[in-house]
């Protein structure tokens, strides 16, 4: 009876030593409520998120009727929307950081910290914080509360690693990688022109709620007798088109202004602006040897650079794309 007594008089003394450390090395000691309100409580109260950080332009994310808005002029990527979201309403106090480590927490703050904002319908904040750097093991990430003096180490639960990368994304990277979207029964037509390769060309225009097939040019009689069923379920594939990514960057949608596209594609529809897209095969800017001509010389390409009439120049990947690059003769089957 003894032995266990002196066993727990032992360990209660131990217990105290250790909570005297944690005491002695942390810059509280404990957790105050108000110093840990970056946490969002309820992610449908958040309505606009803004992101300030050194080396990236004012990000201003508001939530629309029609979806999230980037910068109140481009449609947001709702994948990334989303983890953020994600990281704001779960994200955990992992520990208390130790008071040695106030001054490179500072210097974080100061050098690569981003300043994270949240608010709701009213414009009122709900949250205002920043976040400093990942700690040196990776596993949490310097997180300090607007006017508070305690900085703490944030994570997600189960996601090892740090939470910056869900916030350091420039305008590119953060806008919608949609090439187009259609309601399929308002398309009016669409022409499929390949350049290099009339012959295959073609144009589908919508006539009394059906469309009609014709050959690519100005003959006056060019219509083709086709498999209806054929054309309804190739309309059905112009429903959404989605890229890797916005190119704009890259250097190689500044070559392709000067080449002859493999093929250009027209959408015309009651209800959206007309878009008009030309492709160029990756192997044909990375390879000068090579010069794509015929839809029947494909199967080597995996990707497009994509110029639009709007500006914008997208990489789409070949399979995705190849539901839209058919030829005359493919509405000919049975």
């Amino acid at each position: 009876m003894k032995r266990i007594l002196y066993l727990l008089l032992t360990l209660a003394l131990l217990s105290a030593v250790y909570f005297g450390y944690i005491q002695k090395n942390t810059t509280s000691g404990k957790i105050h409520i108000a110093d840990r309100d970056f946490i969002v409580k309820n992610i449908e109260d958040v309505n606009t998120i803004t992101i300030k950080s050194k080396g990236y332009p004012l990000i201003h994310l508001n939530l629309g009727s029609h979806g999230w808005v980037l910068n109140q002029k481009y449609k947001a990527d709702i994948h990334i929307v989303n983890n953020m979201l994600g990281v704001l309403s779960t994200m955990h106090i992992n520990y208390i950081p130790p008071k040695s480590q106030n001054e490179m927490i500072q210097k974080s703050i100061k050098n690569v910290g981003i300043e994270i904002k949240t608010y709701d319908k009213k414009g009122k904040i709900i949250t205002d914080f920043i976040m400093a750097g990942n700690t040196n093991s990776e596993d949490g990430t310097y997180c300090i509360n607007a006017g508070a003096s305690q900085a703490y180490v944030m994570s997600r639960p189960i996601v090892v690693g740090g939470l910056r990368n869900y916030f350091t994304h420039d305008v590119i990277a953060l806008r919608d990688k949609t090439v187009f979207s259609f309601n399929t029964d308002k398309i009016e037509s669409i022409s499929v022109h390949y350049p290099k390769d009339t012959k295959n060309s073609f144009i589908l225009n919508k006539v009394d709620d059906q469309f009609e097939l014709s050959t690519f040019g100005k003959a006056v009689n060019n219509k083709v007798e086709a498999n209806v069923k054929l054309i309804q379920s190739y309309v059905q594939k112009f429903n959404r088109l989605m890229s890797e990514n916005i190119g704009n960057n890259n250097p190689a949608c500044d070559t392709i202004k000067n080449k002859i596209p493999f093929a250009v594609i027209n959408i015309a529809s009651s209800s959206e602006k007309p878009v008009e897209l030309k492709f160029f095969p990756d192997m044909d800017i990375y390879d000068k040897t090579v010069n794509t001509q015929s839809i029947e010389n494909l199967g080597q390409v995996d990707r497009y650079f994509v110029e639009s009439n709007w500006s914008d120049c997208y990489i789409v990947q070949h399979k995705l794309v190849s539901k839209c690059l058919k030829s005359l003769k493919y509405f000919e089957g049975k």
